[in-house]
This record gives C-alpha cells, structure tokens and sequence, in this order.
C-alpha cells in the first residue's frame, strides 16, 4: 500500500524570515561592494591629486633651481622658457632682491588642481656666514679646560677638544676634522670654506677724534679707561704695543686698538650696533672679564685664569688658533650680531661666489 506524503506548513511566517534575511545579506553585500568602489575611486582621486601637486611642486622646484643656478654663475638672471613637467598649466623663474646681501630665487608652477612656491635664499656675500657662529675661527679651534660655547662653532680648520669637560652646546662645522664626543650637536666636516669678514678702523677713527677719545700714548689710553666708565663711544688707541686694562673698567660702545690687548676683569657693552671689542693684534682675556657683543679680532685669541664670558660671538679672522680655555663660557646672542651687515667699516667687497644658503616653500 502507497503511503502518502503529507506536508505541513504550521510556520508560515519562517519562509518570509528567510526570503527577508537573504535579501538582506544581499542588500549589505552590495552596500560594502558599493562603499568598497566608493573608496577605491576616492583614494584614485587622491592619488591623482597627489601626483598632480607633485608634478607641479617638483616644476617649481625645477624652476627655483634653474634660477638659482644661473645667479649663481653670473650673478644675475637671464630669463628663459620655464621647465613644465607632464600636466602642469604654468610655470615662472623670479629672481627678487632682498635686503643686502641675500637675493632670493623663486619657482613658481600651477595646474587646475594646485598651485606651489619654491624658493631658495642666496647670499652674494659668503663672509657674512662667519656671524652665524658663537665662534668663527680663520684657522684651527681649541677648546679647554671647562670652556663652554652655547651656540654652533666653525673653524677652517680642525676643531679639538684638550679639556674632558669643554663642551660645545650646538653644531661645529670645520672643512677639516671636527673631534665630536664633546659635541652636544651635529658634527659637520668637508664643509665649503667661510673666508674672513674684514673691518676697517677708519670709521672708528673718525668716531674716537670727534669724541676726543683717540689716544696714542700708553698713559692718557690708561688714565682715560682704567677706573672710568664710557658711554657709547668708540675709543680708539693706536702706537702703543700692549694695552692693559683692569677689573674697574667699564665701557658701553667700542674699543678698538691697533696692537695688543689684555683684559684682566671689567665689563664691556656694544652700543650702536658696533662691535664691542675690535682688536688688530692679540687678544687675552681673564680674571673674570664679561664682555656683551661681538668681539672681532685679526690675532691669537686666549682666555687666562677666572670665569670669563662673551655674550655675543667671537670671530677670529687672521690665521692663527683660538683657545678656548680655563672657564671660560660663550654664549652666541643674536641681539648683537642681528644686524651684522650694518656694521661700520665692513668690508663688503668679495671674491667669493654667490651661496645658496637656505631652501623652502612658500
């Protein structure tokens, strides 16, 4: 006997669960095809507009390094047709004088999506660099004892370290061999030359007659700065071999002395945006001297015995060694050598080629 299959449909509500749950998994399913293909074209998107800022941010880089180049071999710019690359639209090379000595060069490039500027800083008068430094030195740099420099330090020639506890908080720079353990910095070697800054007196001169303060004997030099304080003057002493002076002076302006000079205590201040120390010959300084400027000397530069401090740079321009020594603490402030390129006297003719000195967008 056949026996009859019966079917029996006491849920009637679970097909329609079912039919909804599988056209719900197929609704995400094309809701993550959809936000997935979203995202993929989003992100082209990106990246063509990321390869598109590129290509016009290298055409200006192209264009600044064009212009720069050309100043730099003939120190001017001979306009030409600017570099395009792929799909950028526009492009110019313009060269802008800045206040002397620095010259710009600026490459500009566009497309419909973007627009770039960049541009590097030239200097047409390389010397002006050695006023970057807490300490500048035309020949070899020496630090000892517990001498400190807080600020970066460039020697044309090596740069050693005689003292465990010297130390240069910043950069040194050397086109020869910089000693780095006591580098609280970047150590740079094989660096371009920085030839000497030159400061004439005559200016300083001119200062000193008209203020009655340029003396050409040991006794009235002493008599006028030993136990006197000057105010912003230039006092100029010339003949005499060796000049020394003691704890009690104190003189706000420039002293400027064609010989030798030693400095035993005392507190000497630019004003007027001089130098505060100028010195054609040798220059020691000890017993606790404080200078507040920059001190600008063509011979040996050697510090004695006493915490001794320059708050400013020293620049050592004539060929022979500066040493660091004993306590001595240099400190590299800004205030002082902000306006370098004003200095009176300075010489600002230049066999030098333009540099370039610094690179960015704008």
């Amino acid at each position: 006997m056949s026996k009859k299959l019966k079917f029996s449909n006491r849920n009637p509500e679970r097909g329609v669960i079912t039919l909804m749950a599988v056209l719900g998994v197929g609704l995400f399913a094309l809701g993550a095809a959809l936000t997935m293909a979203t995202g993929v074209l989003s992100e082209l998107a990106t990246n063509q507009d990321t390869v598109a800022g590129d290509q016009v941010f290298y055409t200006g880089e192209s264009n600044a390094g064009e212009g720069a180049y050309q100043y730099l071999s003939t120190s001017s710019y001979a306009s030409v047709a600017p570099t395009l690359l792929n799909d950028t639209s526009t492009g110019s090379v313009v060269i802008v004088p800045l206040a002397w000595p620095y010259v710009r060069a600026r490459g500009h490039a566009g497309n419909g999506t973007t627009r770039r500027i960049v541009s590097r800083i030239i200097t047409v008068f390389p010397e002006g660099q050695a006023f970057d430094y807490a300490v500048y030195s035309n020949e070899e740099m020496n630090f000892g004892g517990n001498a400190t420099v807080n600020g970066d330090v460039y020697a044309t020639d090596e740069i050693d370290f005689t003292g465990a506890s010297a130390e240069v908080n910043g950069n040194a720079f050397s086109p020869g061999d910089v000693e780095t353990d006591n580098v609280n910095g970047f150590s740079v070697t094989g660096v371009d030359v920085i030839e000497p800054p030159r400061i004439f007196i005559e200016p300083y001169r001119d200062m000193a007659i008209a203020a009655g303060t340029h003396f050409t004997s040991t006794p009235l030099a002493r008599s006028f700065l030993n136990n006197n304080i000057t105010h912003n003057i230039a006092v100029v002493v010339e003949d005499i071999p060796e000049l020394k002076l003691q704890n009690s002076t104190s003189s706000t302006g420039s002293l400027v002395t064609l010989h030798d000079l030693e400095l035993t205590g005392g507190t000497y201040t630019a004003a007027g945006g001089r130098p505060a120390i100028i010195v054609y010959g040798n220059l020691k300084i000890a017993g606790g001297t404080t200078i507040n400027g920059i001190v600008y000397v063509e011979g040996s530069t050697t510090f004695g015995s006493g915490t001794n401090t320059i708050n400013g740079s020293l620049i050592s321009v004539g060929g022979a060694s500066v040493d660091v020594t004993g306590n001595a603490v240099i400190n590299f402030d800004p205030q002082y050598v902000a306006d370098w390129d004003l200095l009176p006297g300075l010489d600002t003719s230049t066999t030098s080629t333009p540099e370039v000195i610094s690179w960015g967008e704008e």
